[in-house]
Order: structure tokens, then C-alpha cells, then sequence
């Protein structure tokens, strides 16, 4: 089956001619674009909406002209092929990444505080989390947002008094989203709940005051990196949202963790950690590790701590390189026995089922919306589109009376969602009480 590769828009012109966008290679380029005359344009429409005639030779001209253009396997076979790419290399990368750390000093704490200037461009074209890809109200949540979702899940709905915490704090949307949730499903508790932002990033800060200030006085603001930050009181509630992927990770050899007294090695002796199924460099989360021994002193009695970020329960870090700086994914079953170990329980659940998300409904495909955002809508002089999770009906009321014209829009259930939600792990700790 013959038809346009996913990172392609095809904008249809009134007379008969069009352009043809396609994704650039990152998010630092502009999408390419290329003209399609009237002789054209027929057979890449057909292409892309699976109706009318293909002719041939125009598709085999594009195909040479435009790499991967015209592709021949369907939309779900080639994700699915990704996928299985991906999984093949995950042992090589998880060694690659250690060696890469052994040779090269990451400094993510100056990215926060000097690199990040404008908070909304750093989640759009940097680091697109999936809290941001489900900031807009959206039908995978049951119209909330992913803060609002996520108070959902977490708040007792006994609990009479609560303080809360979120370590790391990204545009501010998560923390008002959640508060906005909690005034409109418990406006007893909202009067009276008090919510700290801790962040390393004067830009992202002045993002969450602007943000939170419907909240008032309910909020406060702490610039301080969070594995530093020791509060007067503890918390009822902490939360640290897809921010320890940035926290240090140190590289050992797996043969030599018995006699390495790097920082790495010390924590694997010192919690027992497994390293089983794991390359011969393997990268350990010291900064993650860090995060959980300092639980016991920020959770209060019967208090819990809701972590969440990309990784597995037995694969150790991965590099990911995003715009200037670079972030490790996360040992989750690592976190869960240094968690025990400090005598907190713990346990690991999927963010999307912690939220109830409905990965079965399809939302435009992230390249796709690239596309999108950065070409077709400046062309048309369309309302600025940020990068979250649109429905075939969101992002038709954005397009307008121009969606007629607007061809090869690809729509992907969550499951085969580049953004990869089902990666997405939460750990979830409690305190006992007493």
C-alpha cells in the first residue's frame, strides 16, 4: 500500500497547485518545503488520502526526489518496526551511554539556571514532556488535563488538611492545573491547602508565578536546586513530575563494582542493587538515588511521594540528548530497593493507568503536528499551536475552513504515540505512620 510518509503535510492551493512539507531532521531546523505543480498534486493527494488514482511515474519521481516520501507499508507496520528497532538496540545503547558518561562532564544544573530563557519554547521545541503533550483538555483524560488528571489519582479523598511539594515545577501549568482540579472537586480542602514550587530555573520560575497566581497565597516559591532543599516542615504530598532524568547518573563496571570506589559502585555495594541483564559499563542514577534517601525528612507521617519519569523496572539508564543538554532514563527497580531500604514502601505503577488514560484514542502524530505547528499554520495565519495530544475534532476546530485543504494528517492511538506514554513509570512512596 502506497502512501505519504507520516512527517508529510500536503498543503492544497485554491488553484490547483500546492506545497509539500516534510519534517526536518530536529526542531533546531525549519520543515522543508517543496512547490507541487497542478500536474502533480492529484496523484499526492491521492497518496495521502487513499482516494483517487496514483500515476505511477509522479510517485516515482517523488519517491527519488524527497527521501522516504512514498512509502509502502501501512502506518501501523512501520511503528511497529521502529519499535522493535529500538528494543534491539537497547543493550547497546545502555553501554554506549556509560561509556559516553565516562568520558564527559555533564553540567545540567547551569542549563537550568543559564541556558532555559523562555519556559513555554523549552517544552514546545526541547523537551516536550508528556505532562506538556497533555496540558490541553483532551479526550484521552476525559476532557482534563494531565495536572487535573493527576490530582484525580493522587489526592485521599478523606484528607481534610494537605501541604504539598513539587520538586521541579516545568511552565507552572501542572501545579495550576492541579490546583484548579482540586478547587473544583474539593473546595473544602482548597481553602486551606498550601502548595510549595521548588526549581532550579529563574526562567521556569517566573513562568510558575505567572501561572499559579489565580492560586494566590496557596503558593509558594523556592529557587533552589531540589536535592538541596530541606523545608521547615514536612509534606503531605510530594510530587516530582519527569524532572530525575535531569539528576546525575554515574557510570561503574559491572566486574568491578567490588572493589570500584566511585559513587556508582558505592551505592550498588550500599543497597545491593541488581545489575543482572546489564552491559559490562552500565550507568547507575546516583542523583535519583539521592532523591529517595532524602524522602524520609521531606514526607511527613502517613505522607506520600508520587515520582514519575521515563525508564523501565530493570534496564539502567539510557542517554538522551535534548537540545543543549542530556538526560538519563530511569532504573525504576532500583529506586523501589533504595526505597525499601530506608524503610519507605514503595511501589511502581504505569502513569497511564495511575491517570486513566485512554491510549486507544487517536491523537495527531507528534511529527506530523511538527509539521503542523512550525510550517502550515504560519503559512495560513493560524493561531499559534503548541505541541500537545489533538484529536482529529481539536485540531479540526484549530484548522478552520483551511482543514478541506489540509491533506495527510495522520492520527495515532497513544500506544503507537512516538512520545512513547507507555514508558512512563511512577513511583509511588508512602511514609507509615508513627
Amino acid at each position: 500500500m502506497a502512501r505519504l510518509k507520516r512527517s508529510a503535510i500536503l498543503l492544497e492551493d485554491r488553484d490547483g497547485t500546492g506545497l509539500l512539507f516534510e519534517a526536518a531532521d530536529s526542531l533546531d531546523q525549519h520543515p522543508r518545503a517543496h512547490d507541487v505543480d497542478a500536474h502533480d498534486l492529484p496523484t499526492l493527494k491521492a497518496l495521502a488520502t487513499g482516494v483517487g488514482d496514483v500515476d505511477a511515474a509522479v510517485a516515482s519521481r517523488w519517491r527519488q526526489a524527497v527521501r522516504g516520501l512514498v512509502r509502502d507499508d501501512s502506518l501501523t507496520e512501520e511503528l511497529a518496526t521502529l519499535r522493535a528497532f529500538a528494543a534491539d538496540r537497547r543493550f547497546t545503547l545502555e553501554f554506549f551511554s556509560a561509556q559516553a558518561a565516562m568520558s564527559e562532564s555533564l553540567d545540567t544544573e547551569a542549563y537550568h539556571q543559564e541556558v532555559i530563557d523562555d519556559a513555554d519554547a523549552q517544552f514546545d521545541d526541547v523537551e516536550t514532556t508528556l505532562a506538556h503533550l497533555l496540558a490541553f483538555p483532551s479526550a484521552v483524560l476525559q476532557g482534563r488535563t494531565f495536572g487535573a488528571a493527576f490530582c484525580d489519582a493522587v489526592v485521599d479523598r478523606s484528607r481534610q488538611t494537605l501541604t504539598v511539594v513539587e520538586l521541579g515545577c516545568g511552565t507552572g501549568r501542572f501545579a495550576h492545573d492541579f490546583l484548579a482540579r482540586l478547587h473544583a472537586t474539593r473546595p473544602d480542602l482548597y481553602q486551606s491547602v498550601r502548595y510549595t514550587l521548588v526549581d532550579l530555573s529563574p526562567a521556569l520560575q517566573r513562568s510558575q508565578r505567572q501561572r499559579c497566581a489565580p492560586h494566590g497565597e496557596r503558593c509558594s516559591f523556592v529557587l533552589q536546586d531540589l536535592l538541596t532543599f530541606k523545608p521547615d516542615k514536612p509534606f503531605d504530598l510530594v510530587i516530582s513530575n519527569e524532572v530525575i532524568a535531569d539528576l546525575p547518573v554515574r557510570p561503574c563496571y559491572r566486574d568491578d563494582v567490588g572493589v570500584d570506589v566511585g559513587e556508582a559502585a558505592r551505592c550498588v555495594r550500599r543497597y545491593g542493587l541488581s545489575l543482572v541483564g546489564s552491559p559490562h559499563a552500565v550507568l547507575v542514577g546516583t542523583g535519583p538515588i539521592a532523591l529517595i534517601e532524602r524522602l524520609e525528612g521531606l514526607l511527613a507521617d502517613g505522607g506520600s511521594a508520587i515520582i514519575t519519569e521515563y525508564g523501565s523496572r530493570t534496564r539502567p539508564p539510557i542517554r538522551v540528548v535534548l537540545g543543549g543538554h542530556v538526560e538519563h532514563s530511569i532504573h525504576f527497580g532500583h529506586l523501589e530497593t533504595v526505597a525499601s531500604a530506608v524503610d519507605l514502601l514503595a511501589a511502581t505503577r504505569r502513569v497511564v493507568d495511575m491517570i486513566g488514560l485512554d491510549e486507544g484514542i487517536a491523537v495527531v502524530d507528534l511529527e506530523n503536528l511538527d509539521v503542523l505547528r512550525r510550517a502550515v499554520g504560519p503559512l495560513l495565519g493560524l493561531q499559534p499551536l503548541p505541541r500537545m495530544a489533538f484529536t482529529a475534532d481539536e485540531l479540526g476546530r484549530w484548522l478552520g475552513d483551511h482543514g478541506a485543504l489540509v491533506h495527510n494528517l495522520v492520527y495515532i492511538p497513544l500506544q503507537l504515540h512516538p512520545m512513547r506514554a507507555d514508558l512512563f513509570l511512577a513511583l509511588i512512596v508512602r511514609r507509615a505512620t508513627g
